[in-house]
């Protein structure tokens, strides 16, 4: 039995390696650099930045150094156009240089003295009145071990701006005076039960609760806050953002491989626009 099984084990072992092939004389595709932009812009920051960096190598020789060369940026509102300054990283400008306005758009464009060129193009949604409103509850919640807890639930409500399509960003913080040290805020970013992005989808002018929020009922303060930030975005913006969560989102090695949104012409990246605009719920 021991001898009728030598054999088989060594064909085993010749099958296994006999899998393992030296490619040779493989001829890689040409490697085509691309200038790399990540910008958005808003009517509310009085400075936005540019990031540009390249595309990388995804074989061939990983560790070769792109040099980008270098770089120039301009941005135009459609009347004139302005070079921006140099920042880390990339370019910024002022809105003592151009200002961001709701309703209108700009063009960003990017070169390099080694022939490398990129653009992007969006418009800024108009600024919309969606008449936020907020509701709480208190709710107890029961724990096997740490027994009976006072919750308090905030329901954030918008009224979609109809006839058009409208995407939306959400954020919160809390804000909060501890008697023994009442001079100094903390500041802490909650997060939703729901999802941070929207669309109207589905909804077109009609009032929906745009997130909730959970947190510990703040009877021990002496001040609580909660600051509702909502962002009206244009569609690269939503876009773009909702294709990052699924590229980053999880390990699960079935899944299919999902690209990043963008918008850049002759390079890759995103240039997107939004407005922002808050509310202040007092809690406590």
């Amino acid at each position: 039995m021991i001898n009728k099984g030598i054999p088989i084990i060594f064909l085993l072992l010749f099958t296994l390696i006999s899998c393992e092939r030296e490619a040779k004389n493989v001829i890689l595709p040409e490697f085509r650099q691309k200038l790399v932009i990540t910008s958005f812009i808003s009517p509310s920051d009085q400075v936005s930045f540019v990031s540009v960096s390249t595309n990388s190598r995804i074989y061939g020789d990983l560790y070769q150094t792109i040099d980008q060369g270098n770089l120039k940026a301009y941005m135009s509102d459609g009347n004139r156009e302005i070079e921006l300054a140099m920042a880390d990283e990339g370019f910024e400008f002022s809105s003592v240089d151009m200002q961001v306005e709701p309703g209108r758009s700009y063009e960003l464009r990017v070169t390099s003295d080694k022939g490398l060129h990129a653009e992007g193009f969006c418009t800024v949604p108009v600024k919309r009145n969606f008449v936020p409103e907020a509701d709480t509850a208190k709710k107890v919640w029961y724990d096997t071990y740490q027994g009976s807890m006072n919750l308090l639930v905030t329901r954030v409500f918008l009224a979609d701006y109809p006839g058009e399509d409208n995407y939306y960003r959400f954020g919160c913080k809390m804000v909060y005076y501890d008697p023994e040290y009442y001079y100094y805020p903390y500041i802490t970013k909650i997060s939703g039960t729901g999802s941070d992005f929207a669309d109207d989808k589905g909804k077109d002018g009609e009032r929906f609760m745009a997130n909730s929020y959970v947190l510990p009922y703040p009877k021990y303060l002496d001040s609580a806050f909660l600051i509702f930030y909502y962002q009206s975005t244009d569609k690269a913006y939503y876009d773009y953002h909702k294709s990052l969560m699924k590229y980053s989102g999880g390990d699960n090695p079935f899944t299919e491989p999902s690209p990043l949104f963008s918008n850049i012409t002759g390079g890759l990246g995103i240039f997107a626009s939004y407005t922002l605009d808050s509310l202040v719920i007092r809690l406590r």
